[in-house]
């Protein structure tokens, strides 16, 4: 099957997977949307009252989190399989189809069904009419991190005289950037257990939580070294031009970080699409 795209055939890729999606992903979704429930009712037992919007909203980023680790090996598992994926590899569909429909079911629609049935279940457990442990709706704080940085950065909590350096850094999280900031993470989380999911044949989610702490503690490490080399250059500067070299540092840094981060997904994606390409059973 040759690589260019044909709308029919792309669309029973996509039925074909929404049939695999169901079939061997419901559960984990279920569990997933169950542990807000099982957490209600441990505070509703424990007469914990209180629970605001913002905590809940944590607690559900993280779960959100995982069930997005969670999708590639649960809906693709057989994908590079010598036996099960025979049914895969010869799939009428291009290897651009494949890959837009993985990108489709795992990028798209498991974070869409996620938050949107985290957000009703949510609300319900408010309305409940008891002796509520939960206060105030979920969408109140979906981007209560522009909140926080607002209060970290007014010129209330910061020392007046570094004030005016910190409003650079306020400027960087205003809620397109926090959307921006939101849409990279749910790519970049993707991209690795795509590709991941498509490298290893078995346990392929733990081997690629593996590989990623083995680069984390790499990147640490240069991370920790380069910052006990940075302390003679402090100690050359006045407070100012520390605070100043700081916040030059944190804007740059943003800057670099969504560029390098962009890239490194684009090329993982580019990774995932050339593995399905030459996948050999």
């Amino acid at each position: 099957m040759n690589n260019t795209l044909n709308i029919n055939r792309l669309w029973k890729v996509i039925k074909h997977d929404g049939y695999t999606f169901y079939h061997k992903f419901g559960l984990t979704l279920a569990i997933m949307f169950g542990i807000p429930i099982g957490i209600w009712f441990i505070n509703y037992i424990s007469a914990e009252i209180g629970q605001t919007g913002i905590s809940r909203y944590s607690i559900l980023n993280t779960i959100a989190s995982i069930t997005m680790i969670l999708a590639p090996a649960r809906i693709y598992r057989d994908c590079n399989d010598p036996r099960k994926g025979i049914g895969f590899a010869t799939m009428p569909a291009s290897s651009l189809e494949k890959f837009i429909s993985m990108f489709f079911y795992c990028i798209i629609v498991t974070p869409i069904i996620f938050w949107a049935g985290s957000i009703i279940i949510d609300t319900l457990l408010v309305l409940i009419p008891c002796k509520n442990p939960y206060e105030g709706f979920l969408t109140n704080n979906l981007f209560v991190f522009k909140d926080l940085i607002e209060q970290a950065f007014s010129q209330n909590e910061v020392d007046p005289q570094y004030a005016i350096y910190f409003e650079d850094i306020y400027r960087l999280f205003t809620i397109n950037r926090l959307i921006l900031i939101k849409i990279l993470k749910v790519l970049f989380i993707s991209s690795v257990f795509m590709l991941g999911n498509m490298i290893f044949k078995k346990h392929k989610t733990t081997k690629t939580i593996g590989v990623m702490l083995i680069i984390s503690i790499i990147a640490l490490i240069v991370t920790i070294k380069h910052t006990l080399r940075m302390e003679e250059f402090f100690n050359g500067l006045d407070d100012d031009a520390i605070v100043q070299w700081i916040i030059s540092a944190i804007t740059n840094g943003y800057y670099i970080a969504i560029i390098s981060i962009s890239v490194i997904t684009i090329g993982l994606f580019a990774g995932t699409y050339f593995k399905i390409k030459k996948q050999r059973y």
